[in-house]
């Protein structure tokens, strides 16, 4: 295997961002056909649709947010040292990058779907300015301190006595039971407007309620990424082989057994009751750490080959365009399943139907898009809002 020339290995981290949207949209596709109020305790799944769920939790869901995530740092990282380098106003430029992402996010969160991911991003990149200039060193005892402390918020509900476990689950699905039928029936029967005011006070209020613990879990993320960065796991791959080699089998290692334990707890094999749920939660969370690094390790090791260079390089299109394809597959992802009336009832199978074909033309716009012009729309409003001037938008 001959060493991959410098921007072919920057290609590589398109790739894997592209391939963390697929796997954002698989599971964020069960989530644009119910209400926010479910997202804590979604309606079961029944037949193949139970094992396509158990497939999604056990290895795509959370997992592909922190891959997404950690590229995230690692993009910041490069745009800041970039930055520095040519001499710009690379905090202030940074601090306005993630100003306009949280005005993004926003929008999408008010007008699109409850499920944004970019206004607790835009949060969580401006603290990681506080990180920037740390060394690795001092970024590796951080991430431990908020892996502790993350382990902990989630260890602390293991300390709730189980009457009371089971009394908060009962009275909260009572509560929403009348709420998620308001709810399916404004997304069915209401106008727009409506549909806007009713989300503003029941799905909007609640998330931006979340952002500080979404903010947490993100910087924690993030600061991995920056961690590789700094490490120049990228761009010296020949060097830190063995570090990576220990990596991915340290977190496959991980991931697979955390993965066992997680499929017991489903089909409720040590009886835990309503405890079972917040053990549930906890391997989630350490399940989305772990695959998260060893998808990463595994994907940058496969890419160093020019011949899986080429076979995954589709993905690498949508994730030069991933901003742009983030929003698109939400705009989607809701209208098809509100605007036909779907919206309310869980079919996965019909859902990662929908997740293949908007997939493949997502891939196919992408690429004649960028036949024609440096950067997807929203990339390109996004970078001439952060530099204040209108950039070069079409080839020529």
């Amino acid at each position: 295997m001959s060493p991959l020339a410098p921007e072919d290995r920057w290609h590589s981290i398109d790739i894997i961002r592209g391939i963390a949207l697929l796997g954002i949209f698989i599971a964020n596709i069960s989530l644009f056909q119910i209400p926010h109020l479910f997202i804590s305790d979604p309606p079961l799944s029944e037949g193949s649709d139970q094992w396509i769920q158990l497939f999604i939790d056990l290895f795509i869901q959370n997992k592909f947010f922190s891959l997404f995530a950690i590229l995230f740092g690692l993009g910041s990282y490069i745009f800041l040292s970039r930055a520095q380098e040519k001499g710009n106003m690379y905090r202030k430029l940074y601090i306005r990058r993630m100003l306009i992402l949280f005005f993004i996010g926003l929008l999408h969160l008010i007008f699109i779907w409850y499920g944004d991911i970019l206004h607790s991003y835009a949060v969580a990149g401006v603290v990681l300015l506080v990180f920037y200039r740390r060394k690795l060193k001092t970024i590796i005892v951080w991430i431990c301190l908020f892996a502790s402390l993350l382990f902990l918020l989630v260890v602390a509900t293991l300390f709730v006595p189980q009457e009371k476990l089971e009394a908060g689950i009962e009275g909260t699905r009572d509560a929403n039971a009348v709420q998620v039928e308001q709810a399916v029936s404004v997304y069915h029967n209401a106008s727009y407007i409506d549909w806007i005011v009713y989300r503003f006070s029941h799905e909007v209020i609640p998330v931006l309620k979340s952002t500080p613990f979404s903010m947490l879990t993100a910087l924690f993320m993030f600061l991995l990424g920056l961690s590789i960065g700094k490490s120049k796991l990228v761009s010296h791959f020949e060097e830190k082989k063995s570090f990576i080699k220990r990596l991915w089998l340290i977190t496959f290692i991980l991931s697979l057994t955390i993965s066992g334990v997680m499929f017991s707890l489903y089909f409720d094999m040590f009886d835990l009751g309503a405890r079972s749920d917040v053990y549930i939660q906890m391997f989630m969370m350490f399940s989305a750490i772990s695959h998260s690094l060893f998808y990463f390790s595994s994907l940058l090791w496969l890419l160093q080959s020019s011949r899986w260079q080429k076979i995954l390089k589709p993905f690498q299109f949508v994730g030069r365009m991933a901003l742009t394809n983030y929003l698109l597959q939400s705009i989607i992802g809701v209208g098809f399943f509100a605007g036909f009336g779907l919206f309310g009832s869980l079919n996965l199978r019909l859902g990662l139907a929908v997740v293949v074909v908007v997939f493949l033309i997502q891939i196919l716009v992408s690429y004649y898009w960028l036949k024609a012009f440096h950067y997807g729309p929203m990339e390109w409003l996004w970078r001439t809002a952060t530099y204040g001037k209108r950039q070069p938008l079409k080839k020529r």
